[in-house]
């Protein structure tokens, strides 16, 4: 319906969910609902109607009701046009069997849109919404791509029609998935307090999980983006477009249909609408901006929020811990050395002052010429709490105790840090590496030398230094372009050497 319609005529067909006798009129609606949408029963009579709502009312609420009332009822919604009735002539053999006949009812097309449309709302709380599966994007992409190499310089044939209207079909499916599910488990996110979301997961299984999760989803929109972007041009430029739409239109009006038909303009303005909305999320327009770079910033968004929150979290539980006994500890050490000197390398290891130069005392004493500060014996101070200190108190959160996944999780990445440093160690052993002789290398390794590459260009020097404190240099081998070989692809780079102190 046109919203020029929807505003000179009023939608009587929604009506029943908020007229006085509302119960009734949506207990008989619900019933044929289900009798079409699970059941796929033929139209129902009054009295089975009748007997279903008295047997299932759970909250006694037809108690005094009556089949005439119920008649009454279903004469009320037929006017409204939610349901409409046939004469049950499945036994009639005489005339007079014909004028006795009975009326089956049945709900109309929007009726049970309305009722699906309630269903929905209702099944919110306990579907599992939304999604960010990289596969979404890659599907959509293989889509448009075969949208892309279809000749459509001449006439389709009747089965190269259906197939194309499927194809169709798909990729808008397939889109509306994508921008559906996407907005739904950002929104989840944005919406929920993260620190009460957490209180209940193991925190590094669910970080490296989440994290994963949401980087493969943007790697996956970042590389798809460009290919169907491009696919999508070459479309509009080739004007399949519009030949396109010519083809779904004659495949909708080769379809039988009761209904009344819509005219070919209304048709051809349903699609161009939909590639348009298409075109809007992954082409750019003349301001260059599309809508799927806001969901990438989104993506982008969520993911710094989250980790943000967990550095926050560190540094509560580094707060909360309290150095108490440390600190009584050291004064215990101190306490039982006998020399003197060592206290004092031993305070400046602590302090980081090498030769203190004095000690510093609140206490009011006396001073005797003969007895040194340490002979006097050392000032007790005592220890403030939270209150007295003043200081303003702080909010505590429940320190969450690693599980057994999240201990084999650490243990995992723990065996995983060790094996690449022992790789990355082997790797400088070598002294001098030219980069376009190098086999095939890991790809932790890949992003060690381009860290190296890029440190290095950063000085006057070319030189600089690993994190295990290996000087090394750099220099151009030839002018020439070299391919190093990964575990996850090939990389085209200069032609580097690199010469390590061994």
């Amino acid at each position: 319906m046109k919203l020029e319609q929807r505003m000179l005529t009023p939608f009587v067909k929604a009506k029943y969910l908020s007229e006085p006798n509302f119960r009734r009129y949506t207990s008989i609606i619900h019933y044929l609902y289900q009798q079409h949408e699970y059941y796929y029963g033929p139209p129902a009579l009054t009295s089975d109607i009748y007997n279903h709502i008295i047997e299932h009312d759970s909250l006694n609420l037809f108690g005094n009701y009556t089949e005439k009332q119920l008649d009454e009822d279903l004469k009320q919604l037929e006017e409204w046009g939610n349901v409409v009735s046939h004469a049950d002539n499945a036994r009639v053999s005489k005339i007079q069997d014909y004028n006795r006949s009975r009326l089956r009812y049945q709900c109309t097309d929007e009726t049970i849109e309305i009722e699906r449309m309630l269903e929905k709302l209702d099944g919110q709380i306990h579907r599992i919404k939304g999604s960010l599966d990289s596969k979404m994007v890659s599907s959509l992409a293989a889509l448009v791509l075969q949208f892309q190499k279809m000749d459509l310089s001449k006439a389709l044939t009747k089965e190269e029609r259906a197939e194309f209207n499927e194809l169709w079909t798909d990729i808008f499916k397939r889109f509306k998935t994508l921008r559906e599910e996407a907005s739904d488990y950002l929104g989840i996110i944005q919406s929920r307090n993260i620190e009460e979301a957490m209180q209940s997961k193991d925190i590094s299984a669910f970080r490296v999980k989440f994290t994963s999760y949401l980087t493969d989803f943007i790697i996956s929109l970042q590389n798809n983006t460009l290919i169907i972007e491009y696919a999508l041009k070459d479309i509009r430029n080739k004007g399949l477009v519009d030949r396109a739409i010519q083809e779904l239109i004659i495949y909708q009006k080769d379809k039988p249909n009761l209904e009344e038909e819509i005219k070919d303009e209304e048709m051809a303005e349903i699609y161009r609408m939909q590639w348009s909305g298409i075109q809007k999320w992954f082409v750019q327009d003349e301001h260059g901006e599309r809508y799927v770079d806001y969901l990438l910033k989104q993506t982008n968004e969520t993911i710094s929020k989250f980790m943000k929150f967990l550095e926050q979290l560190t540094e509560r539980e580094q707060q909360m811990k309290s150095r108490k006994h440390e600190f009584l500890h050291l004064a215990q050490l101190f306490e039982e050395e006998e020399n003197f000197d060592h206290c004092v390398k031993m305070f400046g290891a602590i302090t980081n002052i090498e030769n203190p130069p004095h000690f510093f005392s609140e206490r009011n004493q006396e001073l005797y010429a003969d007895e040194t500060i340490i002979e006097q014996g050392p000032e007790v101070k005592p220890l403030q709490n939270v209150k007295t200190a003043g200081i303003r108190k702080k909010k505590q959160i429940a320190v969450i105790e690693p599980s057994e996944e999240d201990k084999q999780l650490l243990a995992e990445l723990r065996l995983q840090k060790a094996y690449e440093e022992q790789q990355l160690n082997a790797f400088t052993q070598r002294g001098r590496v030219v980069l376009g002789e190098v086999e095939r290398i890991e790809n932790f390794i890949l992003y060690a030398i381009l860290n190296w590459i890029s440190k290095a260009n950063s000085t006057n020097t070319k030189h600089g230094r690993t994190d295990n404190g290996v000087k090394y240099s750099i220099e151009k081998h030839s002018d020439q372009m070299v391919t190093v070989h990964t575990t996850e692809g090939i990389l085209t780079m200069d032609d580097y050497v690199i010469s390590f102190e061994v």
